[in-house]
């Protein structure tokens, strides 16, 4: 009895149901007989076609790591006697080893296929270590080469055990390099440590779909897939449309009878007719008729409809891709009036979100084993207060920046007048070694040292000026209470 109860209710499906209108009933709803199911993941080698042959695709998976590299960014390294020249050299290794095209290529291939890697070349030394060893930053020497490497060439072959703090994530991965081996098989095949490699890990799935996918996330394109090919599929279904907008009509009597029973001689008569009328068609052209047997008509095909069933289907990718049409299509609102300014909003919300989970994590890494270089300006040492800071996403006219350096420089002189700034650190903050800057910061420490100092120096002038007052002599006054009348003066 307890097994049948438990049954029914695993089989049991609460819902709303009304028996009279058939609404939430199985047997006249359609809608409750809509469930969804898993598709699974499409081939790499499916993925990879739809990137090399659909213009959309290649869009979908490009656009958002060109704009999160395409301004760069700018590096702070602190309170080094030489800032300026470190970064410099910073950025220059970062040139040397092609960085940005190498992450944005890492960043491009997790669109793609759902996960990539940038192998870091590293020269430690003499004693050079296996890669399947962790990173020996110690005795690192030169970072000489990075190299991309696109999912179906990498997967997790070792993960961290459960003690380690890194557990869930992968220690050992396996490496087919490219031009290495062929498919299929284990020639060719490295192993290398994590700590070796820029890992961009795709979407986001759980750990237990991240098992089954070596190590790996979600795809943008196997996501957006079956939306992205219901809209390419309705604008080839426009072609043809477009290709059949005008519908030639023939009347001709006796048609029908002739091609029925007719003999040869009729029917060749007829298909002879139909064809010198076609060939006439066309422009400055014109169609013979018989005016008692023949007549000719063109009906045009409706679009009713079609250009607003086209854009909501454009609204619905850029909904899943979560591009806004204007970047997904490639077109500006006219006037850019509210609408397009908060489409360009979100976007820009959407790129630096990107640049500080996906991208800096990477170049955070890579900039640190550039410092720790024996064969570098840093002699192998991290600057201590180092930063990175991203290049502003929308590119300010000449016009703008003067207008932008007149409001700040109205808002610096109310807070010099209000005691808040010194015109030493307005000019610090405003004129720095890498270019005009609206960030403000103070030394919180030197403030402190500051108030400390003035506060000593009303301290002791205090203590001296009550000194000062008790060393004073006192007039001894009068008997009536009256002080004694200085002497005359002998001369007057």
């Amino acid at each position: 009895m307890y097994s049948e109860l438990a049954t029914a209710a695993l089989l049991r499906l609460d819902a709303f149901a009304n028996e009279l209108t058939g609404l939430g009933t199985k047997a006249r709803d359609k809608v409750v007989n809509a469930l969804f199911y898993r598709q699974g993941r499409k081939s790499d080698q499916y993925l990879e076609g739809l990137y090399e042959e659909d213009p959309l695709a290649r869009r979908i998976c490009d656009k958002l790591p060109e704009e999160v590299l395409r301004n760069g960014f700018d590096l702070s390294m602190g309170d080094e006697q030489d800032a300026v020249e470190t970064a410099t050299w910073v950025q220059d290794e970062l040139k040397r080893l092609h960085a940005f095209e190498r992450i944005e290529s890492g960043m491009v291939w997790e669109r793609v296929f759902g996960g990539s890697a940038v192998l870091i070349g590293a020269d430690e030394g003499p004693s050079a270590t296996d890669p399947a060893q962790p990173l020996r930053e110690e005795a690192l020497q030169r970072v000489t080469h990075l190299t991309v490497i696109d999912r179906p060439r990498i997967y997790a072959k070792r993960w961290y055990p459960p003690e380690s703090e890194k557990v869930g994530q992968v220690e050992l991965w396996s490496i087919q390099p490219p031009g290495g081996g062929t498919s299929g098989s284990s020639s060719g095949v490295v192993d290398v440590h994590e700590s070796r490699l820029l890992i961009f890990p795709g979407g986001r799935v759980t750990h237990d779909q991240r098992v089954a996918y070596q190590g790996w996330g979600q795809s943008v394109l196997n996501a957006v897939h079956d939306v992205l090919r219901e809209y390419n599929m309705s604008w080839s279904g426009l072609s043809h449309m477009l290709q059949s907008a005008n519908q030639d009509v023939w009347k001709m009597k006796g048609l029908a009878a002739a091609l029925a029973g007719g003999t040869e001689a009729m029917k060749a008569y007829f298909f002879s007719r139909i064809q010198m009328a076609q060939m006439r068609q066309g422009p400055n052209r014109a169609i013979l008729l018989d005016s008692e047997g023949e007549e000719f008509a063109r009906h045009g095909s409706h679009f009713t409809g079609v250009p607003e069933t086209m854009q909501q289907q454009a609204l619905r990718l850029s909904a899943v891709t979560g591009m806004p049409l204007t970047v997904l299509m490639g077109m500006s609102p006219a006037g850019m009036n509210a609408t397009g300014e908060s489409d360009l909003q979100i976007w820009h919300g959407t790129v630096q979100a990107a640049r500080e989970r996906k991208a800096q994590p990477g170049f955070e890494r890579l900039i640190e084993l550039i410092m720790l270089q024996k064969q570098g300006d840093t002699a192998g040492r991290v600057v201590e207060g180092w930063s990175l800071k991203w290049r502003p996403l929308k590119e300010l006219s000449e016009k703008e920046r003067v207008e932008l350096r007149k409001a700040q420089a109205e808002v610096d002189k109310i807070y010099e007048e209000m005691g808040a700034l010194l015109p030493e650190e307005i000019a610090e903050n405003r004129f720095r070694p890498e270019g005009y800057s609206t960030e403000t910061s103070i030394d919180l420490d030197a403030r402190a040292a500051i108030l400390e100092a003035e506060r000593q120096e009303r301290v002791e002038a205090e203590a001296k000026a009550k000194a000062a007052l008790e060393q004073a002599p006192v007039p001894r006054p009068e008997p009536d209470g009256e002080p004694d009348e200085p002497p005359d003066d002998p001369d007057e």
